[in-house]
């Protein structure tokens, strides 16, 4: 009986040793240590290797190429959609591997002697199956790569809106400290002018009063310029106390309008520009893949393979085979089941080529209107202020107005100032947010790649 089993244990343990050859390795995370590292971030690290759109030059400050490169490399949110990739990759592998061989051991020992009974069976699969099953790795791989893209693009546009918001900001903050600064003088005068009895107690209030509020916007402004720069911060991969210099910070803000489509290319330029309807074409490809693989498992499965019997009489080498037989279910339900998501999955494409398309038209009907209102006031509005201002001015110096007339009428400038400011930044967001429903921008990590391949081939 020792020999026996001393044969058995030569059997077992070369197969047990073929288990695996992988080990872990311990990674402890360390949420006091993440923190410290977050609160180091710098922009070291883009100045000393470059972006995806090339170097980043700290000297002149960060522009929207700059600072859209660096989010590209910093971004966590996009760390962890990279990361994420390696999951989609071991699917790929796992997808292409054969099934692994089983093994069957029967040891009987009593009173006729004892019998040994060794199967190894190899699993095949069935017509099919393994090309399909990678087909639906090989998919899911590339929607993905397409979700990473579609992330980038996304995080490209709200840098880019954030970045105009701040600018904006930074304007009126720039406005609101010339009007307080305007306003203190206006306040001074006045009470010299109290106590030389040329004015009136009336006067004074007044003039306190606009100083006041003057002084409060500029408050608002700051506060306005400080959330900008954290959102902008988060949006980089950078701590919120991280003080960034930005190209046209304290300069009136500018635009360049984007080019507008006619209104029957814009379904064409959503499928070039969105990486969104790759995600959902691959998501079609593998359910179909997925539905072939359901199909593949209605028919039998077969294991095959070498088997050893040896007992007391002697040793008998043969070959094993067992037959998986789905003769109750035929694998009905999954079949329905991997139909229904196919086409759950065509809806869901041609749902969102139509939500896409209908939002492009949207945002560029909203640049036309707000590129329109800007032109009005441009043309229209904002000579006639400054024309009326400065002749407040001269009237102001030729002591032909009062001082109180002259603010109310300084107060009505900064407000159309603040409305022409709020136009500009309208047409901005407008024309980025065209360029975001589009999937284009003057800078971007790549180009989408070609989304025209039609789901109809694919339709049973």
């Amino acid at each position: 009986m020792l020999f026996h089993r001393r044969h058995l244990a030569g059997l077992l343990v070369p197969t047990l040793a073929l288990a695996g050859c992988a080990t872990y390795r311990p990674q402890p995370l360390d949420p006091t240590a993440e923190l410290a590292a977050l609160a180091r971030r710098d922009l070291a690290v883009v100045v000393e290797h470059p972006t995806p759109l090339g170097p980043v030059d700290l000297g002149d400050g960060l522009d929207e190429r700059e600072l859209v490169g660096v989010a590209l490399c910093l971004n966590p949110d996009l760390a962890e959609r990279r990361a994420g990739l390696g999951l989609a990759e071991a699917a790929l592998i796992e997808a292409g591997l054969w099934p692994n061989p089983e093994v069957g051991v029967t040891a009987l020992g009593g009173t006729p002697g004892f019998s040994l009974d060794l199967d190894l069976l190899q699993p095949l699969l069935r017509p099919g199956e393994r090309k399909a099953k990678r087909e639906v790795a090989e998919a899911d791989q590339r929607a993905a790569v397409a979700e990473l893209a579609a992330a980038e693009w996304t995080l490209v546009a709200e840098v880019r809106s954030t970045r105009m918001d701040l600018l904006a900001a930074m304007a009126l903050q720039g406005a609101a400290e010339a009007s307080a600064r305007i306003a203190t003088q206006a306040s001074q005068a006045v009470t010299a002018q109290r106590a030389l009895g040329e004015t009136n107690d009336l006067d004074v209030a007044q003039a306190t009063w606009e100083s006041a509020e003057a002084m409060s916007a500029v408050r608002s402004a700051q506060a306005e310029v400080e959330r900008g720069r954290q959102q902008l911060n988060r949006l980089l991969g950078l701590p919120p106390q991280a003080r960034l210099t930005l190209t046209g910070a304290g300069e009136p803000l500018a635009w360049t309008p984007p080019s507008l489509l006619p209104t029957e290319n814009l379904g064409a330029a959503v499928l070039d520009g969105r990486w969104e309807l790759t995600v959902a074409k691959e998501r079609y490809v593998r359910a179909d893949a997925a539905l072939r693989v359901a199909l593949a498992k209605q028919y039998p499965s077969l294991r095959l393979g070498p088997a050893l019997s040896h007992d007391d009489t002697g040793t008998g080498i043969g070959v094993g085979a067992s037959l998986d037989l789905p003769i109750f279910d035929r694998n009905q339900g999954g079949i329905r089941a991997a139909e229904a998501e196919r086409d759950q999955a065509l809806a869901a494409y041609r749902g969102l080529l139509h939500r896409l398309t209908a939002d492009a038209a949207a945002a560029q009907a909203d640049l036309e209107r707000a590129s329109a209102q800007l032109a009005i006031r441009d043309q229209d509005l904002q000579p006639a202020a400054t024309k009326a201002m400065a002749l407040a001015d001269r009237a102001l110096a030729a002591h032909d107005w009062d001082l109180s007339t002259w603010l109310t009428m300084r107060r009505r400038w900064i407000e159309s100032q603040r409305s022409r400011l709020d136009a500009v930044l309208a047409a901005a967001r407008a024309g980025i947010a065209l360029d975001a429903a589009l999937g284009r921008a003057p800078h971007a990590p790549a180009r989408p790649t070609e989304n025209r391949q039609s789901t109809e081939s694919h339709t049973p």
